[in-house]
């Protein structure tokens, strides 16, 4: 038996049964709700329930960790997702909004006892998810990450299903792991998904100024690229943010646009090795980076 001791037991529908295989994970979505009481009726209706539902003041655990959710989408054929050993959390909040810093203090201190109880890596394999007052798109949802590596996985990084939640900010996933993101550790040879967030002002009825924030990791020799989902001609401009090192010394880079292939491609060079680049890209239009997907849990 797992339950958590600090969580309410509130049992629901139930789960699917005994795990099939796969190395222990956390998998994080949001209720795209404002409370769990209403989060737990969708459950009930929709025979979905999560092993734990967190708000501001709760942490309600609904299945023994011991035993699958059913909060994924599972097709047949594919790779296991509810059944692959994974322990899935309900946030109570909005991917596409900003979340309550106590219940990601809550869910943070639920992760420690779940990281604990089931030896889950402090690591994100498919990436940290993506952000945005929208879909972002682009997802990765490598299935081979997913069935062979423990860790921590967005709804939006699981295969087989097209939700985007959590749409955890670099800060909410301070909070989570908490402390600074340069202490996560990630496993050896993956390709970590940029920090895309959003912002955007109407200047006339069919027209608008969205700035994208971007973060992405450089390499050991400081430089990187994110491909982007939109012709080049519609950047107003790059900005490159520079950032202090833990010496109190300013790091910069440049930042450029190129094109290859008919793709575009935002580039940094010249930065300091393995550190990570944030770029403002300001685009005249109301197009998105990347194309949408359908929104939200449950």
């Amino acid at each position: 038996m797992a339950r958590c001791p600090f969580a309410t037991w509130k049992p629901i529908t139930g789960g699917v049964g005994s795990y099939l295989g796969g190395p222990f994970k956390i998998v994080h979505h949001t209720t795209e709700g404002s409370t769990a009481s209403g989060a737990m009726g969708a459950y009930k209706s929709n025979r979905s329930d999560p092993h734990f539902t967190v708000d501001s003041t709760t942490i309600f655990q609904h299945i023994d960790t011991e035993f699958s959710a059913r909060s994924l989408f599972n097709a047949d054929g594919g790779v296991q997702t509810n059944r692959d050993s994974a322990i899935q959390i309900e946030v109570v909040g909005f991917a596409g909004k900003p979340k309550n810093k106590e219940t990601l203090k809550n869910v943070a201190r639920l992760c420690r006892w779940i990281e604990e109880t089931h030896k889950v890596p402090k690591v994100w394999p498919n990436g940290f998810p993506k952000t945005g007052s929208t879909d972002p798109g682009g997802h990765n949802r490598n299935a081979t990450n997913w069935d062979t590596k423990g860790g921590h996985y967005g709804h939006s990084h699981v295969p087989e299903n097209d939700h985007w939640d959590p749409g955890y900010t670099k800060a909410d996933l301070e909070i989570i792991m908490g402390g600074n993101l340069e202490s996560v550790d990630f496993e050896e040879g993956v390709t970590l998904t940029p920090f895309i967030s959003q912002e955007k002002v109407e200047i006339l009825a069919h027209l608008s100024l969205v700035t994208y924030s971007i973060s992405f990791s450089l390499d050991e020799q400081g430089q990187g690229f994110v491909p982007l989902d939109i012709a080049w001609e519609r950047v107003i401009s790059v900005i490159s943010q520079a950032t202090k090192n833990d010496d109190g010394n300013w790091q910069s880079f440049t930042a450029s646009l190129a094109e290859q292939d008919g793709q575009t491609l935002l580039v940094a060079t010249g930065g300091t090795p393995e550190a990570t680049a944030t770029i403002l890209v300001k685009v005249l239009d109301n197009s998105h980076l990347i194309e949408e997907e359908s929104v939200g849990c449950p």
